[in-house]
């Protein structure tokens, strides 16, 4: 998969462009704020459906418009394909190869793409919320399925919580209590439902995952280091989705008492983590930032393997400043696992050399020009 052509219309503080690429390396350089990582986010917007920068819809618009629209043409294993969305009237219009759909869903899973930014080093050091996103966008960019248990875990623990609050609150009658206690097993056994199968789902992705990262991990520290990736959850053997199922259901039911007092679920998929060991301690604690940013990206790396081997062919690498803090070394490194991918390298330095083949493109106030290949 790679992206040929992206077309952008008052996206942020690009006026209007067209930018073409190359399927290999492409090197998009230029000072800060000159539109690179705001190229790199409306690429993303086909893979996730929204900014990876937490940013609404309308706030995307270019200072003094209402309206913004990207398209993406790319080519995929089957055939060239394009993407396009509009922005306007304080919505969100999409279209899949000029037929509009309704849902965001329905664009999702179709351009899948791994990206890499400076704020992805918290998927190490910080907290298991960040890296349950990592988990969740990653899979659900290979699974709709996905996608849907987490809706439907999130409702159902939405309801649960409020059947908790109602348990917890004084003047309660005996009956009211004994109807609510009722409402909350049901809750408990759709929530075990959904949260056995997000599990199973998550552990099998960091089991395969895993190896992948390692490698990368050695092989960009020469061997001298040694990465660990495993998934924290409540349950032993979470890959059994049937018997997680029960155990789930037996470990709400047993939470009555505390979940009441406290007036929320305090087990679930909602609280479980990805834990990164380096050399066998923990990568958080006792890394230095080299080393973590070294490690995450093995894991954007591994995430780009998995995809390959579940559907057949990568996914489009987007890196954003990825080689700020790498030593020579494990920049080449990076380059040199190009073959048979698609990067998308914005960085800052603007001498940077490009390699054999590699395409670069300037980035300057939200203009891009292409300078040719290397």
């Amino acid at each position: 998969m790679f992206v040929r052509t992206v077309t952008l219309k008052n996206y942020r503080n690009i006026g209007e462009a067209e930018v073409s690429f190359s399927p290999g390396v492409n090197l998009i350089l230029g000072n800060n704020a000159q539109g690179k990582t705001n190229l790199i986010e409306a690429i993303y917007l086909f893979a996730r459906g929204r900014s990876f920068r937490a940013t609404p819809d309308r706030d995307l618009c270019r200072t003094g418009e209402s309206f913004f629209s990207v398209k993406n043409e790319y080519t995929d294993r089957d055939r060239e394909q394009e993407l396009f969305v509009e922005y306007s009237e304080k919505k969100m219009k999409r279209f899949v190869n000029g037929v509009k759909v309704d849902r965001n869903i329905e664009m999702l899973s179709r351009f899948r793409a791994v990206l890499f930014c400076p704020d992805h080093l918290e998927i190490v050091k910080g907290a298991p919320a960040e890296r349950r996103e990592f988990l969740n966008i990653a899979i659900s960019q290979l699974s709709r399925d996905y996608i849907y248990l987490l809706g439907n875990y999130g409702i159902a623990l939405d309801h649960r919580n409020a059947v908790l609050k109602g348990l917890g609150a004084p003047g309660m009658t005996g009956g009211e209590r004994n109807r609510r206690a009722e409402l909350l097993a049901v809750w408990d056994r759709q929530l075990a439902k959904y949260a056995a199968k997000i599990a199973a789902m998550r552990a099998f992705y960091v089991k395969s995952l895993s190896p992948f990262a390692e490698f990368a991990m050695s092989e960009m520290s020469g061997g001298g280091e040694t990465l660990r990736l495993t998934y924290d959850c409540d349950i032993e053997d979470p890959e059994d989705a049937a018997e997680g199922e029960k155990k789930y259901e037996k470990l709400f039911s047993e939470s009555w008492e505390r979940d009441i007092l406290t007036g929320a679920t305090q087990h679930g998929v909602h609280r479980d983590d990805l834990v990164f060991r380096l050399n066998g301690e923990y990568l958080r604690l006792m890394g230095s930032q080299g080393q973590q940013r070294t490690a995450v990206l093995s894991l954007k790396l591994a995430e780009g393997e998995i995809c390959r081997e579940k559907t057949g062919e990568y996914p489009v690498f987007l890196l954003d400043d990825v080689f700020s803090e790498l030593d020579a070394g494990r920049r080449d490194y990076l380059r040199r696992r190009s073959e048979g991918k698609q990067f998308l390298i914005t960085s800052c330095e603007e001498d940077l050399r490009a390699g054999n083949g590699e395409r670069v493109i300037r980035a300057e106030r939200g203009v891009f020009t292409p300078l040719g290949n290397a």
